[in-house]
């Protein structure tokens, strides 16, 4: 019996040994394959959606004039400056009922905007347009000039025209006829406080504050009119591009 417990103890030993060798391959195995078989994900970035832009809206029923404008009352002309907040009072026959809240008036809905970017921009430059009016006006009758307030312009418009202030419209037969500021009219017959012109084709009515015989304030008007509409389509097409981004996004 005492011979016999040594030789099974030695017998036993290879044996558990290639066991836990055959164990060790497998696991070494497995840990080696885990990763070929079953390959993790990577991790997904955390982003975060960009909102959508949105263009800043005045509230329904609120609009702001695009150019200024006057009109007569019974006791007197009534102006209105560019930029200045409206309120709905009805829609009549395709045009707006407005009012500031003294006077009411009925326009076009393409002579106002509900978009406060651009209502901000033409409330700016007319107040920045009369300035420069108003400056190149003082210059040239100051003591200094040696001209005085009833002796024409330095550069006159030629005799028998005038140039238009502001964006004149005219509705005709054959639809509207709208001349932009700095456009050069006839003189056709002047009334007290208003003038009739023509381009050769169409006559128009103004006052007498809507035309100039000065051709420096005309090229004035004229420029600034055109940088005015530029930077308006500036405003309104990058709206629209940064909304379309947004979407796609």
């Amino acid at each position: 019996m005492r011979s016999l417990l040594p030789s099974m103890s030695y017998k036993r030993f290879p044996l558990a040994m290639a066991c836990l060798l055959g164990l060790a391959a497998i696991l070494a195995a497995l840990t080696f394959a885990t990763p070929l078989l079953f390959p993790k994900k990577p991790a997904e970035p955390i982003t975060s959606e960009p909102p959508e832009f949105a263009p800043r809206i005045a509230p329904s029923g609120v609009y702001y004039l695009l150019e200024p404008t006057r009109f007569s009352t019974g006791s007197g002309i009534y102006r209105v400056t560019a930029g200045t907040e409206l309120k709905l009072v009805a829609r009549e026959n395709g045009k707006l009922r407005l009012t500031d809240g003294q006077m009411e008036i009925v326009v076009d809905p393409s002579a106002v905007t509900d978009d406060l970017d651009v209502a901000d921009l033409v409330r700016e430059n007319g107040s920045a347009l009369q300035a420069k009016i108003t400056g190149i006006e003082i210059r040239q009758h100051n003591p200094g000039s040696g001209r005085t307030a009833d002796q024409p312009p330095r550069r006159p418009v030629p005799p028998g025209y005038y140039c238009l202030l502001r964006r004149v419209s005219q509705f005709t037969d054959s639809g509207v006829v709208a001349w932009p500021p700095g456009t050069r009219l006839a003189l056709m017959s002047r009334t007290k406080g208003n003038v009739r012109l023509t381009d050769g084709d169409t006559d128009v009515d103004v006052e007498d504050l809507d035309i100039t015989n000065d051709l420096e304030i005309a090229e004035l008007v004229q420029q600034n009119y055109i940088e005015l509409q530029s930077q308006i389509r500036a405003i309104l097409l990058g709206h629209h591009n940064k909304k379309k981004v947004t979407t796609k996004l």
